[in-house]
C-alpha cells in the first residue's frame, strides 16, 4: 500500500487539491437526499469499513488527480491563453535561448573537462540563413568570426552563417512560428525519451522537476475553479442586492456567457484547422471553460448570500497566482535541464555535435544525407564433422 502511495504521490495531492471547488460545488448545489458515503458505509461489515473507506479514498484521489493533470496539460498549453505563457512557449523560449541566440552559450564549451554544448539542428531555429559546407580548397574567404564557426561545426551539415532575432517581425509571420514550435517538440520528445531510457538513477533531478510540474500545473488548474466560482458566486450576491432593477440584474449573467461563446468559438475554429488531428488534439481547455460558464449560470441563480465569495477569491486567486509562477519557472528549469544532460551522456572523445538523439547524418540542400552501409553477410556456416566420436 506505501509502495503504489509513494508511485502515485504527486496524482494523490492534485486529487486532494480538488476538494475546495467541490466542498465549493456542494455549498452551490446542496443536496436534501439522505443517502450518501454514509449510508453506503453502514451496508459494509462493520470489520472491513475502514478498509474499503481508505481504498475508496485512494481510489477517488487517484480518478481525480489523473483526470485533472491531463485537463491541466492541455489547458495550460492552449492558444486560449496568449499572450499569457504557455508550455509550447515556455519550451520554445528556452531552446531559442540555448541554440538560436548567439554564440554566448558556445563559449563555456571551451572550457577544460566542460561537454560541448550541441549544435543545433540544420534550419531549426527561425531565420537560419545556412550554406552548405564545402571543402577547403572551394571555400571563399570568411571572416575570423564565420571561419572559428565553420571550424567548429560538425561535418556533413550545414554552417549557420547568422541568425535573425527570434521577434524580428520578417521572422514572427505564423507558419515560420509553427514550424519552429513543431522542431522544437520533435526535439524534446526525442531528447528527453533518450535521458528516461538512461534508468531512474540518472535521471533523478529530471523526474523531481516533473513531479513538480505535474503538482503545481494541477494546483493552477484547481485554484483557478475555485477562482472561477468565487467569482460567480460573487456576481450572484451582487445580482441578489440588485433586486430593484431588471436591467442590472443581468449584468452578471455576462461573464459566463461571454466564456462559453469564446469556448464554442474556438472549438469551431479548433475543428475546423485541425479536423484530421481532432482525435489527437481534443479540444479539453475548451470543455472546461464551458462547464465552468455553464456551472456559472446556476452559481449565479442560486448564490449564498452568506458565504464569504470575496475572500475565499482573494485567497485562491493568490495561490493560483503563485503555483501559476511556479510551474512555468519549473518548466523553464525542466527543459533547460534536459538540454544541458544530452553532453554528459557522450562518452570521452565522442563527437559532440547534433545532439545525441539527432546524431544521423543531417543533408543539406546541395548534398543529401548520406546512407548507411548495409549489413555484412554473416559467414557460412562450416560442415560439421563426419568422424565418430571415440569412446
Amino acid at each position: 500500500m506505501l509502495d503504489a502511495l509513494k508511485f502515485a504521490f504527486e496524482i494523490l495531492i492534485v486529487g486532494a487539491l480538488a476538494l475546495p471547488w467541490l466542498a465549493l460545488l456542494e455549498r452551490i448545489f446542496p443536496s436534501k437526499n439522505t443517502f450518501g458515503l454514509h449510508a453506503l458505509m453502514l451496508a459494509i461489515p462493520a470489520q472491513a469499513r475502514n478498509a474499503v473507506f481508505i481504498a475508496m479514498i485512494i481510489s477517488f484521489g487517484y480518478l481525480m488527480g489523473s483526470a485533472i493533470s491531463r485537463f491541466s496539460k492541455d489547458f495550460f498549453n492552449d492558444e486560449l491563453w496568449a499572450p499569457l505563457p504557455t508550455e509550447d512557449l515556455i519550451r520554445q523560449g528556452v531552446y531559442f535561448d540555448e541554440f538560436c541566440s548567439g554564440p554566448d552559450v558556445l563559449t563555456y564549451t571551451k572550457w577544460p573537462d566542460v561537454p560541448e554544448h550541441p549544435f543545433a539542428p540544420n534550419g531549426f531555429c527561425p531565420g537560419d540563413i545556412t550554406q552548405p559546407q564545402t571543402s577547403d580548397s572551394t571555400k571563399p574567404a570568411n571572416t575570423k568570426r564565420k571561419a572559428e564557426k565553420e571550424a567548429a561545426a560538425p561535418p556533413n551539415r550545414a554552417v549557420i552563417v547568422h541568425k535573425k532575432p527570434f521577434l524580428e517581425a520578417e521572422y514572427s509571420d505564423k507558419e515560420k512560428l509553427e514550424k519552429f514550435n513543431h522542431a522544437v517538440n520533435e526535439v524534446f520528445d526525442l531528447q528527453e525519451s533518450e535521458l528516461l531510457l538512461e534508468g531512474l538513477d540518472k535521471v533523478d533531478r529530471l523526474k523531481q522537476y516533473f513531479d513538480q510540474i505535474t503538482v503545481l500545473r494541477g494546483a493552477s488548474l484547481n485554484f483557478l475553479i475555485v477562482f472561477a466560482l468565487c467569482i460567480f458566486g460573487s456576481l450572484g450576491k451582487l445580482r441578489a442586492h440588485w433586486s430593484g432593477n431588471r436591467f442590472l440584474r443581468l449584468l452578471p449573467f455576462l461573464p459566463p456567457l461571454g466564456a462559453i461563446y469564446y469556448a464554442l468559438q474556438s472549438s469551431i475554429h479548433h475543428l475546423g484547422e485541425a479536423r484530421h488531428i481532432f482525435y489527437s488534439d481534443p479540444p479539453l481547455a475548451e470543455i472546461v471553460w464551458v462547464i465552468l460558464g455553464v456551472i456559472g449560470f446556476a452559481a449565479i441563480l442560486r448564490a449564498d448570500t452568506v458565504f464569504p465569495y470575496l475572500r475565499t477569491c482573494l485567497i485562491s486567486g493568490v495561490i493560483m497566482a503563485i503555483s501559476f509562477g511556479g510551474w512555468w519557472w519549473t518548466e523553464v528549469m525542466y527543459d533547460t535541464q534536459i538540454i544541458h544532460s544530452l553532453p554528459e551522456l557522450r562518452k570521452p572523445g565522442e563527437s559532440s555535435g547534433a545532439p545525441v538523439s539527432l546524431k544521423r547524418e543531417l543533408g543539406t540542400p546541395d548534398q543529401p544525407a548520406t546512407q548507411s552501409s548495409p549489413p555484412k553477410a554473416a559467414p557460412p556456416l562450416q560442415p560439421q564433422s563426419t568422424e565418430p566420436i571415440p569412446h
